[in-house]
């Protein structure tokens, strides 16, 4: 397995036109969907596979695989859509979800998410929900930054590439490695 870090120029766009963007860009997708994340004016995409449709668009790639290895550090920056699904009292799920804000249980969600590694600090910021109201969509978001071990390479490997919670197409769910 490979995983591939695309620093894309791109000028600011919508949620939708980024995604149109990367998923032409990458091609046919293996196993995971691209994740991807807007930084200022760039967008950058983790994926499985090297990009092969921007050509005429100015980007740097680097295989990121053999960068990662078991008891090393990994500094991350996180942007994700905790969520919950909301229950019945008679046990049966409803199709709602509830978004979690309270900190014991965001950290807890984070936890039950990170195969592979271990969370060794983290911080958080809850900031402004993205809505997109032609999709009736309200995405809480949550933005983290922190240090994690990594305990299994391979395992780290499939929690990169699968993302990290919901919404994905949106923009969230990308661990992003940060310098210390």
């Amino acid at each position: 397995m490979r995983a591939y870090l695309t620093r894309l120029d791109s000028p600011r766009t919508g949620a939708d036109a980024a995604h149109r963007m990367v998923v032409k860009g990458i091609g046919k997708v293996q196993k995971y969907m691209p994740l991807w994340r807007a930084e200022g004016n760039s967008l950058i995409v983790l994926s499985e596979q090297e990009p092969v449709g921007w050509r005429s668009t100015e980007h740097q790639t680097v295989n990121i695989t053999d960068s990662i290895g078991d008891g090393q550090s990994f500094a991350f920056r996180l942007r994700a859509n905790p969520v919950t699904n909301v229950i019945k009292k008679n046990g049966r799920k409803l199709s709602g979800r509830s978004p979690i804000i309270d900190e014991d249980e965001v950290y807890t969600w984070l936890v039950k998410r990170l195969d592979g590694a271990q969370l060794v600090d983290a911080g958080f910021t809850i900031e402004k929900p993205l809505i997109v109201p032609e999709r009736k969509l309200c995405l809480h978001t949550v933005e983290f930054d922190g240090t994690l071990l990594i305990t299994d390479q391979q395992a780290f490997l499939n929690t990169l590439l699968r993302g990290v919670g919901r919404s994905r197409t949106w923009g969230y769910g990308m661990l992003y490695g940060v310098s210390q």
